[in-house]
């Protein structure tokens, strides 16, 4: 690309990212939707191995359970992943669901969602492992029903880490981690350096979708075994990279022009991804030549291994549930995001330009 294109392309992705969705930031949101991961005629050669992978994950975003027809096209994703995919686990990295299932009794509206989805899943994938976290959308009460929001554990010898912001304010994209979360991070990052690590959130941090997502790219920057950052949030597939690691930002399935999910296939060198989208004809779930990877340097294989017979996560560490702490103090920050959206621009558009 060339550096003309690639800036007003940045702007256009992350002023949706703070979600003002406007008639302006629509039309930019419609004109963003051309740079998404691009359909191959084929697949190439490293997205077909003759050795099966490791393990596979299903990862899910964006569900954005909020009505009938919502919930209708996550069913038929569940279904497509219990049934064809048959994954060794699900991820889920949140706006999870903004509804009442069922008449409202008891508990409140908030907890009784949370325990609704929680069930949802449970008949969906039964004893499959099912990782969850929240968005910034219906993160109420997750903490109660799903428990901790910031978690680490060994799967196949790879290092995944969940983690969700602590502190928001009203205006999106105003959150930020508390200091023990920065500590949690940045300890389990050091206590796993030997093996590949994948991050998974729900707001991006490139583009920079939070008040502190430069922040996290810098220790990213500076994590050599971390290789794969997974985020929702801006309902587009999209890819960008930083230095030795990538970010993958996933479509949404209820919310989106072109509702998706995807199939990870680990294998000791590389990770695949394989693209799932809805089929407005024929009104099904399909796969598409879509295909990203990330490699896996040499020094991080030793420990990676094909999951054993009901092998699930070991080494699991957390920090204790806790709900989000409201700071309207920070919306007083929201221009820094957008200063923070036009010098990721500038920066990425130089380095696709330098790349040509």
């Amino acid at each position: 690309m060339k550096v003309t294109i690639v800036i007003p392309i940045l702007l256009i992705i992350t002023l949706f990212s703070l979600s003002a969705m406007d008639a302006e930031v629509s039309r930019y949101y419609d004109l963003a939707k051309q740079f998404e991961v691009t359909e191959r005629a084929t697949p190439p050669k490293w997205a077909t191995r003759s050795k099966p992978p490791l393990f596979r994950i299903a990862w899910l975003t964006d569900l954005h359970i909020t009505n009938i027809e919502s919930t209708k096209i996550n069913h038929d994703a569940f279904v497509y992943v219990r049934d064809v995919l048959k994954p060794d686990a699900v991820a889920i990295t949140g706006d999870n669901i903004g509804t009442n299932p069922r008449p409202f009794k008891g508990a409140t509206p908030t907890l009784q969602r949370q325990q609704d989805f929680k069930t949802m899943l449970k008949k969906a994938f039964g004893d499959l492992p099912c990782w969850v976290i929240p968005g910034d959308n219906w993160p109420q009460d997750f903490n109660k029903v799903f428990g901790a929001t910031h978690y680490s554990f060994d799967f196949g010898g790879f290092h995944f880490i969940f983690n969700t912001v602590d502190v928001v304010g009203k205006r999106d994209g105003c959150a930020r981690f508390s200091e023990t979360t920065w500590n949690w991070l940045r300890s389990d990052l050091a206590a796993h350096a030997s093996q590949p690590v994948v991050y998974l959130q729900h707001e991006t941090c490139l583009p920079p979708s939070f008040l502190d997502a430069n922040a996290l790219v810098e220790l990213f920057n500076q994590t050599p075994q971390l290789v794969l950052a997974l985020a929702g949030h801006l309902h587009l597939d999209l890819e960008f990279t930083s230095r030795h690691w990538a970010q993958w930002d996933g479509p949404s399935i209820g919310r989106s022009h072109r509702p998706g999910f995807k199939l990870l296939s680990f294998y000791p060198d590389q990770i695949v991804a394989t693209s799932i989208e809805w089929d407005n004809e024929t009104k099904a779930f399909r796969p598409v030549n879509k295909f990203q990877r990330v490699k896996i340097a040499e020094n991080l294989r030793a420990g990676l291994h094909a999951l054993k017979p009901d092998e699930g996560a070991v080494g699991y560490s957390e920090l204790p549930p806790a709900p989000r702490t409201l700071d309207t103090q920070l919306d007083a920050l929201e221009p820094t995001i957008m200063q923070n959206v036009k010098s990721f621009g500038l920066r990425y558009a130089v380095q696709c330009f330098i790349s040509e």
